[in-house]
């Protein structure tokens, strides 16, 4: 049944009448959440902003694209980008390519990151990629970045919120180890390369000489096998013949 719209109050049409008072001093920040499925990505934006922007479940990749949700405090307004979970290459056939990669597409256009991890989770192989891909890409190290454990109401002991953070902090310290560890000179990787196939031909030209050494010895006795075979086939038929005489 078709109900017309009520006219709208007095009231209310002054207010759409009034102008938007922008701030004196604006100002905007865009964050990006990142993190692994199920690290509890959606409930913080959506307890953030106070309203359901992001659908929430336990299926793992429930938010299939980036979702907004707005914040503003003062004169400060957060855009805050909610993102699919993050996988290493090795488990994104059972993701989706195109869905686990727009939350880096998205990384790369904030101003910050905040990284999610589950605190009651263990470290896996996904926090260990996504911890990589922060510390190794030189697009991601110039964003800053926070760490952040969810799901903290599930903690049973502080001693284990501890015991993660150490883990984490010797991971990433692990990680950044091994990038700053001095790169081998092309020049000398050049020489090794050149030594070792060097090695390997001659290993090579080694190995085919034993081997028609060890034919030349198979054939000559073979020869001195035939040689006292046939010696031995004369001397009885001499034998033989001089008896039927």
């Amino acid at each position: 049944t078709f109900r017309p719209t009520k006219p709208a109050s007095d009231s209310l049409k002054h207010r759409q009448r009034e102008p938007f008072q922008q701030p004196q001093n604006p100002k905007s920040l865009k964050v990006s959440l990142v993190g692994p499925p199920n690290a509890g990505k959606s409930t913080l934006v959506n307890n953030l902003v106070s309203k359901k922007v992001s659908s929430v479940s336990p299926k793992a990749q429930t938010t299939r694209g980036e979702l907004l949700g707005i914040m503003t405090a003062d004169q400060t307004q957060i855009q805050l980008l909610d993102t699919p979970g993050v996988v290493p290459q090795s488990q994104m056939k059972h993701y989706g390519r195109d869905i686990t990669n727009t939350a880096w597409r998205v990384a790369s256009k904030v101003d910050m990151m905040i990284v999610i991890f589950d605190v009651v989770k263990r470290i896996g192989e996904q926090e260990k990629h996504i911890l990589n891909m922060l510390c190794r890409n030189e697009d991601f190290k110039k964003i800053p970045s926070v760490l952040l454990l969810n799901k903290m109401d599930l903690v049973e002991s502080k001693d284990n919120v501890l015991l993660k953070v150490k883990e984490l902090n010797d991971l990433i310290s692990n990680i950044n180890k091994r990038i700053d560890a001095p790169k081998p000179d092309q020049s000398d990787l050049q020489r090794q390369l050149e030594e070792q196939v060097a090695l390997t031909t001659r290993l090579e030209k080694e190995a085919q000489k034993e081997k028609e050494e060890e034919n030349k010895q198979s054939y000559t006795e073979a020869k001195e096998q035939d040689v006292y075979k046939y010696q031995n086939t004369t001397t009885t038929t001499t034998t033989t013949t001089t008896t039927t005489t």
